[in-house]
């Protein structure tokens, strides 16, 4: 199972208590993804004209925080994940490099494979080689139809 979540900081009357539960929940759930933002204020919303609006300098250091928190917790899950097999569906070339395509594990961890488009609308199994924060490695071990 993957959990997935979003988390805006800075948002009108978050105080350091509330911000260091969000904190406190990175940690306790471990998400393998998180999708960050600092929150920012939209004409004619209620949100805009809530008293209490937080300084930029601190909703940007705030949004630095949990990235790093976040990176550091998806490189350790995904290092978990080395020398794993899985089935993908190979269904995109991959925007990193010549000669490499992607597909998903059954958790949506983006899978980075060397091949070419012929391979795309596969299946493959794979065998996780390496990892970083946000992509899995893998070579294929068998095509499978």
């Amino acid at each position: 199972m993957g959990l997935t979540s979003d988390l805006i900081v800075g948002f009108p009357g978050e105080t350091e208590e509330d911000f260091q539960d969000s904190v406190a929940a990175l940690h306790e759930f471990r998400y393998d993804l998180v999708h960050t933002a600092a929150y920012s204020p939209r004409e004619g919303t209620v949100a805009a004209t809530m008293p209490d609006q937080i300084p930029q300098e601190i909703k940007m250091k705030r949004l630095n925080i949990v990235n790093e928190i976040q990176s550091r917790i998806a490189s350790e899950i995904n290092q978990s994940l080395v020398n794993r097999t899985y089935s993908i569906l190979i269904d995109d070339v991959a925007p990193k490099g010549e000669g490499l395509v992607q597909g998903r594990t059954p958790t949506d961890k983006v899978v980075i494979i060397k091949g070419g488009k012929d391979l795309i609308g596969h299946f493959a199994t794979i065998k996780i080689t390496s990892a970083d924060n946000w992509c899995l490695y893998g070579e294929v071990i068998d095509i499978v139809d």
